[in-house]
């Protein structure tokens, strides 16, 4: 084998029928081509599925050598990935992280307009008190959810303000 890149990229290249060789490359325009015949592209769909992992990394090995075609496979690869994740996007539009809860704090101000943190959790925790023995445990549980309902309710205040 060939120690010039360019040569030997062409000599891995040349392995390969044209379907695989244009699809490699990220010129998908192979797959709307009508010449290929059904077995062409049955041979392809097998390939793709068993071997096409193997033989990218080989391919992009090479291809690192030329920094001028690496380059362009690069641009290349980030077109088709930005045109094409917005087709296979599973995860949902937004922030990551817990819904905001604004209108949980928006209630306990509403529900609760004069009671302390401390007595609003008190309420909240009423039936899971009677379950804990003993005391100091209770009291960690409820201060514990008035700093949670506090935190809340100023969070929400701080939004409301900006």
């Amino acid at each position: 084998m060939s120690t010039n890149p360019e040569k030997v990229l062409e000599e891995s290249l040349a392995t390969l029928p044209a379907l695989m060789q244009s699809f490699l490359q990220y010129d998908w325009s192979c797959l709307n081509d009508p010449s290929f015949s059904q077995k062409e592209v049955l041979e392809f769909c097998k390939w793709l599925q068993d071997k096409e992992p193997a033989v990218r990394q080989e391919y992009e090995r090479i291809l690192k050598r030329n920094r001028a075609k690496w380059n362009e496979y690069c641009r290349r690869a980030k077109q088709i990935e930005e045109s094409t994740a917005p087709l296979f996007r599973t995860a949902p539009k937004g922030q990551p992280g817990a819904p905001r809860k604004e209108r949980e704090a928006k209630e306990y101000a509403a529900l609760h307009p004069s009671k302390s943190y401390r007595q609003i959790a008190k309420e909240e925790l009423k039936e899971e008190l009677q379950a804990v023995p003993d005391d100091e445990a209770k009291k960690l549980l409820i201060h514990k959810e008035g700093e949670r309902i506090r935190g809340l309710v100023r969070r929400s205040r701080r939004r409301k303000n900006t």
